[in-house]
């Protein structure tokens, strides 16, 4: 069986990344992997727990046995199979787990090593059809965490101008403000027309999306909205919003 580590190596080999964003990639990597692991540490604490349960349960059986000559060879058996059983079950799950909660460095490393590009092209022979790039950037802009920042297309062959470190691709769009959270707030298409999204429910979900405006324009707004879909009624929520669709398209 393969661990998490072999096969998140076996998959990201068949893509590629460019050196600006190895970085990026590996602090996300990174990220991913101690979720997986601290859930699987948390796991194996459970399943070290259910094994010593079971060898004590083994234990007393046989104490049973031998000190109560009455206890019988019938039941003996059937609890004796029933514990052998289940032991071997959770030391597979004890083996499996261990593979997830494996050093992961080593193979992110090894990951990295193989890949130059972090698009993956869809190519006629050796004609580049299309091709797609994220631009990461972490900075006030992106409340200081990191995210995209810009994303560029094009389909080939074109005859656009090449933007240094991005190559013959258009700007699609912009991801201008970030919430602490990492929400977007504001993003603008290759048309130049911003959207805005204002984000309830502490932050959780977005109540409105307003298109052509500015987070600063509608920001007078974002206050109340937030503490009512927090705190307030679903009315009242729907009211402050239609007084901003009076005002915006939302």
């Amino acid at each position: 069986m393969e661990g998490l580590n072999d096969s998140f190596e076996k998959l990201l080999s068949r893509y590629t990344l460019s050196s600006q964003f190895v970085e990026p990639f590996k602090f996300q990597l990174n990220k991913l992997f101690e979720i997986v692991e601290n859930e699987g540490r948390e796991e194996l604490k459970g399943l070290l727990a259910r094994k010593k349960d079971l060898e004590s349960k083994i234990e007393n059986l046989d104490k049973r046995y031998f000190d109560k000559p009455n206890f019988g060879d019938e039941k003996y058996n059937k609890y004796s199979l029933e514990f052998d059983m289940e032991l071997k079950d959770v030391d597979l799950q004890i083996a499996s787990n261990k593979k997830i909660i494996s050093n992961h460095s080593r193979h992110i490393d090894k990951v990295i090593e193989k890949v130059t590009k972090i698009n993956k092209y869809w190519r006629e022979g050796d004609i580049k059809l299309s091709e797609q790039l994220t631009v990461y950037d972490n900075s006030a802009a992106t409340n200081n965490l990191i995210l995209p920042k810009t994303i560029y297309a094009a389909k080939f062959p074109n005859a656009f101008p090449s933007i240094l470190n991005v190559g013959n691709l258009e700007k699609k769009i912009s991801f201008d403000q970030y919430d602490s959270k990492g929400n977007i707030l504001q993003y603008t298409l290759e048309n130049g027309i911003p959207v805005s999204i204002i984000w309830g429910y502490n932050k959780t979900q977005p109540i409105a999306k307003i298109e052509n405006a500015a987070y600063s324009q509608v920001s007078s707004y974002v206050s109340n909205l937030q503490t009512l879909s927090d705190t307030g009624t679903e009315a009242n929520l729907i009211t402050v919003l239609s007084h901003l669709l009076d005002n915006y398209y939302i």
